[in-house]
Order: C-alpha cells, then structure tokens, then sequence
C-alpha cells in the first residue's frame, strides 16, 4: 500500500553473516544470543563452534542457507566420529530452524 510503511525488521537478512560475527552487538551475535538463551554454557560453546565452522565453510548469508548446502557440509565431516557429525548437524539444524520459527 502506498505511503504505508512497513515495520523495521529486527535483523536485515543480508547482515546476519558469519563476517559480522564478534563484533559488538552485531545483527548475527544478537541473534545468536536469542538462539542460545537458556542453554548450558557447555552446549553454547558446542554449537557455536560448529555454526562457525558452517558458515565459514558456506560462506553465505543465513538466510540463502539450503538444503544442499547443509547436506554438501555433512559430506565434508566424514573424517569426524558419528556422534561429532549428529552434533554438527544438529546443531546447525536447530539454528536454521530457530530462524525460519521467527521469520529469518
């Protein structure tokens, strides 16, 4: 509708990449935040570590993440033990999901 405008997003798509990581309160880092609020310090470590290698090895912005690209990661964990691999995936799975549950 014209001259209608419409509500400010929280996190603009394009700036949720992993460059943006670390910086201070980064779009990326709030967002991970959220994603990981109430989770152990344990698990916070875990999975940040395998969403860094994700989008380090991706090099994409999460919201063009797919399908191919996370099963073209899985492929690259071969050397990893199975239950390191479960925990990869899952973790990044649990990401891209959280996003997609609020409209990233």
């Amino acid at each position: 509708m014209k001259g209608v405008s419409q509500p400010q997003r929280e996190f603009e798509p394009n700036s949720l990449t992993i460059g943006q990581l670390g910086k201070e309160d980064s779009p990326i880092d709030r967002l991970l935040n959220m994603w990981l609020h109430n989770r152990s310090p344990h698990t916070k470590k875990v999975y940040l570590r395998y969403v860094k290698r994700f989008f380090t090895w991706c090099a994409k912005p999460l919201h063009t993440v797919t399908l191919a690209d996370l099963q073209g990661w899985q492929d690259t964990l071969v050397d990893s033990s199975p239950n390191s691999q479960r925990l990869a995936i899952t973790a990044v799975k649990s990401l891209l999901s959280f996003t997609y549950s609020i409209g990233i």
